[in-house]
């Protein structure tokens, strides 16, 4: 038998290498392959994340931003309502808020009252719940029945405070005075609310509060009688009657108002929070509307008998067209005020409504024929800048602190047991 040549052996050789060659060359491509198919999907996913982030800044930016000035325009709103009554020699205030405070009680609190029935209806037919009826007045209801009460009452009398205000000092002075809510506002969220603001915050408060100085200086300068156009915070409004005398009654009262809404404000977001707007709703407008019918009654009774006796001479379709038209105003600002403190802050909602100035005189260039200038619309850029520098950076609130002020523990079947609001807190329904 013949011994085998090297030609005859290295065909086999040869051929299992270029087989391990070509099964390795295909690895590596397939290996590639993947390697791009997974950078791609990283690169497609690190940019759709990206957008993502883009989007939600903005929408945290933009929304507060276009909410703030709703309300703004709602409050300019109102002042262009009363200033056509005050022009018609029309001059009840407290009957304005009488009427939207009625209003808001005959929308909100007769659901209210009908949800909580029907809670107690399903208590006493369902025997098999485990939540057992609890008493009518307990101590967290009357803990928290007393919050509304309060927060009624702040609002009434704030409301008393800047109407009284127009009689004694000019509009200047309760332009200027009227923003000491803000930095009471942000001292009250930290104190009662433990919230934590920025260094951001503080800026943005600064601008905003620099750009109201430049739009008072401008009216001084534009209209120095001063625009018949009130313009506090609250929309309620009087005929301006600038005095020389009492002028200190009227800068203080300026203050006690700023100093209530700021109060107001802080406690309505703690509320609408724990709560739910429906509930604060209802219940506020009913607090609210006791003093106010009390308060109107007693000191405008003669003033409505004339104008419900048609007595006046003026355009009756006018007067009742404008309480109307503020009366709508109110309304809608009371009601999407709740939402917006939930979704921001008090702060940032004051800071909001110093552009309500702004509507307000844009609104009389053309109704009252008031003079303008640019200056104004810088101004207005400038606060419009520092509420969305604001609005960059949420602030920090302890919800454990949040939660705790009011240690509720019963149940609600008419509503959702726990509600998560936009916040991250959890809401207690009565």
């Amino acid at each position: 038998m013949s011994k085998p040549t090297e030609s005859s052996q290295y065909p086999q050789v040869t051929s299992g290498l270029c087989e391990e060659l070509t099964h390795f060359r295909i690895v590596a491509i397939s290996n590639e392959s993947e390697s791009t198919k997974s950078d791609i999907h990283f690169s497609s996913s690190a940019c759709l994340r990206t957008c993502k982030c883009t989007i939600s800044r903005w929408h945290s930016i933009g929304i507060p931003l276009l909410l703030g000035q709703v309300l703004a325009g709602m409050i300019a709103a109102t002042a262009v309502c009363s200033t056509f009554l005050a022009n018609a020699g029309v001059s009840v205030p407290l009957s304005q808020n009488l009427f939207h405070y009625c209003f808001l009680f005959l929308c909100y609190f007769p659901p209210r009252l009908f949800c909580l029935l029907r809670r107690r209806q399903h208590y006493q037919l369902d025997r098999s719940c485990k939540t057992p009826p609890t008493r009518f007045f307990t101590k967290d209801r009357l803990y928290r029945a007393s919050l509304y009460i309060f927060a009624g009452l702040i609002d009434t009398h704030a409301n008393w405070s800047f109407v009284a205000a127009y009689k004694f000092t000019n509009v200047t002075s309760i332009q200027l005075l009227d923003c000491l809510t803000i930095p009471v506002a942000v001292l009250l969220s930290i104190l009662f609310l433990r919230s934590r603001f920025f260094w951001t915050h503080y800026a943005a408060v600064i601008i905003c509060l620099a750009g109201a100085g430049g739009m008072v200086a401008t009216d001084a300068l534009v209209n120095p009688a001063g625009p018949q156009i009130p313009t506090n915070t609250s929309g309620n409004t009087t005929a301006l009657v600038e005095s020389s005398s009492n002028v200190i009654l009227g800068d203080f009262l300026v203050i006690v108002g700023s100093v209530a809404y700021a109060a107001s404000n802080v406690l309505q977001q703690y509320l609408v929070i724990r709560y739910g707007f429906v509930d604060f709703l209802a219940f506020v407008s009913l607090a609210a509307l006791v003093p106010t019918a009390i308060y109107s009654l007693t000191l405008e009774r003669a003033a409505l008998f004339s104008i419900l006796s048609g007595s006046l001479t003026s355009n009756h379709a006018l007067i009742f067209g404008c309480l109307a038209g503020y009366v709508a105003a109110m309304f809608s600002l009371y009601s999407l005020m709740p939402y917006v403190l939930a979704k921001t802050s008090a702060v940032l909602v004051n800071l909001s409504l110093l552009t309500a100035d702004v509507y307000a005189l844009l609104m009389g260039i053309y109704l009252f024929h008031y003079g303008f200038h640019v200056l104004y619309l810088l101004c207005f850029s400038v606060i419009l800048f520092g509420v969305g520098l604001f609005s960059c950076r949420a602030p920090l609130t302890r919800q454990t602190h949040l939660n705790c002020l009011s240690c509720l523990s019963e149940r609600s079947i008419c509503e959702v047991t726990v509600v998560q609001d936009a916040l991250g807190s959890k809401r207690t329904p009565i």
